[in-house]
């Protein structure tokens, strides 16, 4: 049996990591922590975002065995001078890459994913750097001398599981979806993954 001062140190440290977590990390300007996306022809879209060039994306993700060419994961209406997406690369299957786009061509960072298993996937752009990391390991990381940007037409729309304009579905699975307007660092994205509370029944 726990005797009163042992329980009030467990419940005071578990009440500082509480609140060490919630002051630590940003508030998303998205936050889907218990919604469970199954993608296949139905994607979902989100308007009004007003993402800018520095932004960071979490989630969870559990991607299917096969996938067509380009399918997207994330789409925020990119084309080739426009701004940017998360897709597999083209028909390498579960090769996936985090392009931005503007009118001095395409950067990218590549990661792959394994089917059929939950995998925290963070997506982070600075100013002049890429990054993608899976379960909190740094697995691309793109640094320009100059400023990496995203040209933007200005009627964005973020499609989860397709293309903006429409094709290019991706079959798979998503969870805890977040965006954030800055550019998380390794320990807030060590901090995301390990939220038990938003990760769905893991095979990790």
């Amino acid at each position: 049996m726990i005797n009163k001062s042992r329980f009030f140190l467990i419940f005071g440290v578990l009440l500082a990591a509480i609140v060490f977590y919630a002051l630590t990390i940003p508030r998303p300007i998205i936050s889907m922590p218990s919604d469970h996306f199954f993608s296949g022809e139905k994607p979902i879209t989100l308007e009004k975002l007003n993402i800018n060039q520095k932004f960071s994306f979490s989630f969870w993700v559990k991607p299917g065995e096969s996938n067509v060419a380009w399918a997207d994961i994330l789409d925020y209406r990119h084309k080739h001078d426009k701004s940017f997406a998360f897709h597999q690369n083209s028909d390498n299957a579960n090769l996936y890459v985090f392009g931005v786009h503007s009118k001095n061509g395409a950067q990218g960072v590549y990661a792959e994913l394994n089917p059929h298993v939950w995998q925290h996937v963070v997506l982070v752009k600075t100013h002049n750097s890429l990054s993608i990391y899976v379960n909190g390991n740094l697995i691309d990381h793109k640094v320009d001398k100059e400023d990496i940007m995203v040209d933007y037409l200005g009627d964005e729309i973020l499609t989860i599981g397709g293309w903006g304009y429409g094709g290019r579905f991706w079959v798979g699975e998503v969870s805890c979806f977040k965006i954030f307007d800055t550019s998380l660092t390794i320990d807030i994205v060590h901090l995301l993954g390990s939220k038990i509370s938003c990760r769905p029944d893991s095979d990790l």
